[in-house]
């Protein structure tokens, strides 16, 4: 691999493995699990991504019903017990604008895990990866114990292989 001038070899050595999870187009939007939460982590994460993002469209769906109620006056507090006290009939659904970040879905739809989701495209290149990294490491600071996981149902076994590994050598700061 040929190094640039000026960039790390830990940035190219990401960007080298997994631009293609990054960059292809498809119908499905890849998915990223963070599961295994435990106590307040779940809150903790969500005020994290209200203090350092901008919501975009802002809902909650209620399981039986289907519908969708919008939240965007309620309060990060008033989110995070509505979440905490009806984890089996609420989901929280919204699109996520973070500095150097491409925009995100976040999903929390269970007591103990979210998923994040992100439309792969032109905007994604060495940088943006590892601003989402970042953010993942973010997450894992704030949530130790919890398991990090590309979706099954999205990736391929070899693209969830390389992109969890990728990932957790990131975390654990080997690459």
């Amino acid at each position: 691999m040929t190094q640039l001038k000026g960039t790390t070899p830990r940035l190219l050595d990401v960007w080298e493995r997994v631009h293609p999870l990054f960059e292809r187009h498809s119908s499905k939007y890849p998915e990223i699990a963070i599961v295994g939460l435990r106590g307040a982590q779940r809150t903790a994460c969500l005020r994290y991504f209200l203090r350092e993002g901008t919501q975009v469209n802002p809902t909650f769906r209620l399981r039986e019903s289907g519908q969708y109620v919008s939240f965007e006056s309620i309060s990060v507090t008033t989110l995070a017990q509505a979440l905490n006290q009806h984890a089996d009939d609420l989901v929280a659904a919204f699109t996520l604008s973070l500095p150097a970040l491409p925009t995100l879905a976040l999903f929390f739809d269970s007591a103990d895990a979210f998923t994040i989701g992100y439309e792969p495209g032109k905007e994604w290149n060495a940088f943006v990866v590892i601003a989402f990294f970042e953010l993942l490491r973010q997450v894992h600071l704030i949530a130790p114990s919890a398991d990090i996981q590309a979706m099954p149902r999205i990736f391929t076994e070899h693209e969830r292989l390389l992109l969890n590994r990728t990932l957790q050598e990131y975390l654990d700061e080997k690459l």
